[in-house]
This record gives structure tokens, C-alpha cells and sequence, in this order.
């Protein structure tokens, strides 16, 4: 999960012309509502996941997929994925879905993914 701010950014602005066939001020526009939709549903699954609110957390886990399907970060949308599954059997009483390889690959997705946040 070797990524950097410019190589995402690339990434999502290169998604929104060749797949939306949205660039310019447009696909900035788009680029700055998706890293607020995903800075604000990691913070909520943060929360939920302290809680161990296993429901929220499936609900803003599957949100957080649908942002990064349109971003063209696929490496990252297999990693929630993952997380999508396991968040599920936790919200459908299998709490121990929600181990350590969980934690840690949401971890790390959660620090990956506040690269974007950073100027």
C-alpha cells in the first residue's frame, strides 16, 4: 500500500477523465468532494469501531467502498473490500470478524488514505 498524495491524486484525476470523461475545474471539484466523503467516513468508522458499534461500522465501511469505486484507486478499494466482508459477518453477530488483521489493514488504509488531506 506503498502510495503518495501526487501518485493518488494522478490517479483519481486520470480515473475522472478517462472513465467520466470529467477534467479541469470539474475534476478538481469531484476530487474534493471525494476526499471529504472519505475523510469523513473514516472518522465515522473510526468512532464505530472504538464502540465496537459493528453495524455503523459495516454501513460506513460499505459507504467508504462506493467512494473509492469512483476514484480509480483499486489497490485501496480491494483493502475495503476486504474490509467490507468482514465488517458485514461483524454486523451480522460474528464479532470476532473484526480481529487484528482488520484492525490493522483499516489502520493502514486510514493513514494511506489522510495523505490526501495533507498539503
Amino acid at each position: 500500500m506503498a502510495q503518495t498524495k501526487i501518485n493518488m491524486q494522478h490517479q483519481m484525476l486520470a480515473y475522472y477523465k478517462e472513465n467520466l470523461r470529467i477534467d479541469g475545474e470539474g475534476a478538481k471539484r469531484l476530487y474534493n468532494i471525494c476526499v471529504n466523503s472519505i475523510q469523513t467516513a473514516l472518522t465515522k468508522a473510526d468512532i464505530a469501531l472504538k464502540q465496537n458499534n459493528y453495524e455503523e461500522l459495516y454501513s460506513v465501511i460499505h459507504t467508504l467502498k462506493g467512494v473509492l469505486a469512483s476514484t480509480g484507486l483499486d489497490e485501496l478499494l480491494q483493502i475495503v473490500n476486504e474490509l467490507n466482508i468482514k465488517a458485514k459477518e461483524a454486523a451480522n453477530g460474528n464479532k470476532d470478524a473484526i480481529d487484528d488483521d482488520f484492525k490493522e489493514k483499516f489502520l493502514g488504509l486510514k493513514q494511506t488514505l489522510s495523505l490526501l488531506q495533507k498539503e
